[in-house]
């Protein structure tokens, strides 16, 4: 991969979603998304897509696009990480990448009865929980 590729993987890694935070609650730091998209905007080959893991930073992020003349969907394709009810008023919604958050809570739950039932035996859980790929709406220009 060369110096420019690179570099470009590394602004999209970047505006994809702030690293910095493990926390989702933490409000969006909307300056730091500017400064991404602006470096991302600024690389004579720039990606034609992005993967953002915190949707909720979805609408931040289609605002500033557009606000430089990038259409999202259109120009750039945008790919979420997570189901966020923020996505369906996201025109176009972007595709999402859904980890099942909701099946791997209740394979945790399953385990922990199974050991409550089980407790001289040993314990070692393996869950392996397919995420999915929930196509997003195509871009339709007004």
């Amino acid at each position: 991969m060369d110096h420019q590729a690179a570099e470009g993987l590394g602004v999209s890694a970047a505006v994809l979603g702030d690293d910095r935070k493990e926390d989702n609650a933490e409000p969006i730091d909307a300056a730091w998304i500017a400064t991404q998209v602006d470096r991302l905007l600024a690389l004579p080959s720039r990606p034609d897509g992005l993967l953002l893991p915190r949707a909720a930073a979805a609408g931040l992020l289609y605002k500033m696009l557009r606000q430089q003349g990038v259409e999202p969907g259109r120009d750039l394709k945008v790919v979420t990480c997570d189901r966020d009810s923020v996505l369906s008023a996201l025109d176009p919604i972007p595709a999402t990448i859904d980890v099942r958050p909701e099946v791997i809570g209740e394979r945790a739950v399953e385990q922990v009865l199974w050991h409550i039932g089980h407790r001289h035996e040993p314990v070692r859980a393996d869950l392996l929980v397919e995420p999915c790929l929930i196509a997003g709406e195509e871009h339709n220009p007004t």
